[in-house]
């Protein structure tokens, strides 16, 4: 599958999730809730440029803007219903945003030259591992901050779904969950900027494994990495089987980074 052909599945799965997505996000609440509070504690500017990568639902937006008086946001996500779902949230008073608001259908591993050194806040909860190619990605992000401007992200590395991933090695099968990256590799992706990462894994027990399943797909999380196999219904059945009974426990590895643009970063 080509890039330009990955990145329209997953924007077409989470157009579907979109009406159930808040159902099945009680993690993704969470990080988002997070990475607001850490955000707020910034010294941004009075009425702050912010650019939103990936906003769903628009959890990280509402986080947000209860924390935030009055800002110049853009808001976008690679889905069109998802920007749908946000914009309605404000509309009808879900979201309370003060400021000019502006939303965009983007692809946010690629930000075009508008963009550049243009926000004060760059942000983004849970989409960017969603990326091609994450380093890559993150550096161009960086490159929308202003001086002095600040990348907040979260998102998930390598350690989230071990539980899942060993259900599957018991019977010499490798799961189609995204390979994500190491904590350690995301740490280094932005020499020259100040700032860094931490990880604050979060463990979430189902009643099955068939529930845990379900909520992957009630979000919209579907996407199988690049080059997995369709596991055979036997197979499939073994490993949903084993998973509940190690106890349906599965982690999700949230890392939290926070990077300033400091002068003569590139």
């Amino acid at each position: 599958m080509t890039a330009s052909a990955r990145r329209e599945a997953i924007a077409a799965r989470f157009a579907r999730a979109a009406d159930r997505y808040d159902d099945h996000a009680d993690v993704q609440r969470h990080a988002a809730s997070t990475l607001a509070a850490r955000i707020a504690a910034l010294h941004l500017p009075p009425r702050p440029r912010i650019l939103e990568i990936g906003c769903g639902t628009g959890l990280l937006t509402a986080a947000l803007a209860a924390r935030i008086p009055v800002a110049d946001w853009t808001i976008t996500d690679v889905a069109p219903d998802m920007i749908a779902a946000t914009q309605r949230a404000v509309t009808d008073g879900r979201i309370r945003m003060s400021g000019a608001v502006r939303y965009a259908c983007m692809d946010g591993e690629h930000p075009d030259a508008s963009h550049l050194k243009r926000y004060d806040l760059v942000c983004s909860s849970l989409a960017v591992q969603w990326f091609d190619d994450i380093e890559a990605g993150l550096q161009r992000l960086a490159g929308c901050l202003a001086p002095g401007g600040a990348l907040a992200i979260s998102t998930l590395t390598a350690n989230t779904f071990e539980e899942w991933r060993d259900a599957h090695r018991h019977f010499d099968l490798r799961a189609a969950t995204p390979d994500y990256p190491a904590a350690d590799t995301l740490a280094r992706v932005l020499p020259g900027h100040a700032g860094g990462i931490t990880i604050d894994p979060q463990r979430v027990r189902f009643s099955d494994g068939l529930a845990f399943v379900r909520s992957l797909k009630g979000i919209g999380a579907t996407l199988p990495r690049e080059g997995a196999q369709a596991l055979r219904p036997l197979d499939f059945r073994r490993v949903l089987s084993r998973f509940t009974d190690e106890g349906a426990m599965v982690t999700y590895e949230i890392a939290y980074g926070l990077w300033l643009r400091t002068e003569g970063a590139s």
